[in-house]
């Protein structure tokens, strides 16, 4: 077992994740915060999300000025092909670079995929064809999944007394770069990374050695790692986890609620995410962050009752007081909607309390991002289609039958992450 977590008594979910009496600050001033080492890894951990949405803004009317179609209406369909392009790229190298992260360390990697992205991101503008673009994305999505080794680097600069501050601040790092865009960002991530990011696999740090692990040993590979239970239960969880969060952001995504939603991110990361962490089991939160997802989908249809209920057919608009409700309504949704984000971070807390060895971090993370990337290709496809049918079919005395779809999915959901607190306990006991 990977030693991360030492608990010796059996606790329960409400059991704090320091049951015994720890002076914090006494193990703090002995193990410093990796100021420098954080801050490097959360600027690389910028290229993800830059080189994912970065094209989101410019390219139907990129498509449109290339004329890669005489009909309008499809540019949608191109455009959908290309950000799927990115993500079955990802989904196919990203066990793959963790795999090598676990053999030839992880600031190789990071700086391959670091370069990568840069060189392939700047041709995309003289691109004159759909294939053009579709091979420059394809590559692009190769080099952008290595999300799994930052996960493993921050693994290993972590100690446990940290993980309350740590983790939120990393977490906030994939909005963050959403938000601000490439703005050339890439070539000073690459230098940031050459210059301040340490290597941190132990089998590559002179003097560092891992008590009870065979460096010799080769890595587990995937069919291994999967044949742990715990590891698979995290795997399949983790990936309906992303495939509601990104069911949710395809049928309410509106600019207004991306600002909001960047607001109501930050202040659950920053302000309760800490304190959860120091009081609450990971697997507990996770757990109990997922159980939000049905409320969510629950929530979305009465916004559109209010709506409707205030809606002057004289004016052709929504009266004061039913506005005003719709848009708190709104910022529930959106709370409800982001505390599930929490498990983010909760999921990466347990991947590296359950990893079998160091030597297989790497690749366990890498089955994580897999399931992330088969979940951005999967989902936005099915609710969509989902969407589409429940709009075009009056069923179910008018309640959207794409939320019924949904509230089922979720509720598989909260089974996992059920199943998952669970053997947390057991492993402990």
């Amino acid at each position: 077992m990977h030693p991360i977590h030492s608990e010796s008594q059996p606790s329960d979910e409400s059991t704090p994740l320091l049951s015994e009496h720890v002076d914090l600050e006494a193990i703090q001033k002995k193990v410093p915060l990796p100021t420098t080492q954080l801050a490097a890894l959360c600027i690389s951990r910028l290229t993800d999300p830059i080189a994912y949405s970065q094209l989101f803004p410019y390219i139907n009317q990129m498509l449109f000025d290339l004329q890669v179609t005489d009909d309008v209406s499809k540019i949608g369909f191109y455009s959908g092909l290309i950000e799927s392009t990115y993500a079955a790229s990802q989904t196919l190298t990203s066990y793959a670079w963790a795999k090598a992260s676990d053999v030839l360390g992880r600031r190789p990697v990071v700086l391959t995929c670091a370069a990568g992205i840069a060189v392939v991101t700047l041709p995309l503008g003289f691109c004159t064809s759909l294939t053009q673009i579709i091979i420059l994305r394809a590559l692009a999505g190769c080099f952008g999944a290595n999300l799994a080794v930052f996960h493993s680097i921050l693994g290993e600069i972590t100690h446990p007394s940290h993980e309350a501050i740590v983790y939120p601040l990393y977490s906030l790092a994939w909005p963050f770069g959403a938000t601000i865009g490439p703005l050339s960002l890439l070539y000073l991530v690459f230098l940031f990374a050459y210059f301040y990011l340490e290597e941190t696999l132990p089998s590559k740090r002179p003097g560092v050695t891992t008590d009870g692990v065979n460096p010799q040993s080769p890595p587990l590979g995937a069919t291994d790692l999967l044949s742990i239970p715990m590891i698979r239960v995290l795997a399949v969880s983790f990936f309906a986890l992303s495939f509601n969060y990104i069911a949710f952001d395809v049928v309410t995504e509106i600019g207004y609620s991306l600002a909001t939603s960047a607001v109501i991110l930050a202040i659950l990361q920053l302000c309760f995410m800490p304190t959860l962490l120091r009081t609450y089991r990971a697997s507990t939160i996770y757990h109990t962050s997922m159980c939000c997802w049905p409320l969510t989908f629950f929530l979305i249809p009465f916004l559109h009752v209010i709506a409707r209920a205030g809606y002057n057919a004289d004016t052709g608009a929504v009266n004061l007081e039913a506005n005003v409700m719709v848009w708190s309504g709104i910022a529930l949704v959106l709370t409800c909607s982001h505390i599930p984000v929490l498990a983010y971070t909760t999921n990466t807390i347990l991947v590296r309390k359950h990893s079998p060895c160091p030597l297989s971090f790497g690749a366990c993370n890498g089955l994580m991002q897999v399931a992330e990337c088969v979940s951005r290709m999967l989902s936005p496809a099915f609710i969509s289609s989902v969407f589409a049918f429940s709009v075009g079919n009056d069923l179910l005395g008018g309640y959207p039958v794409w939320v019924v779809v949904m509230l089922s999915v979720s509720s598989v959901t909260c089974f996992f992450s059920r199943k998952l607190v669970t053997m947390d306990k057991d492993v402990e006991v």
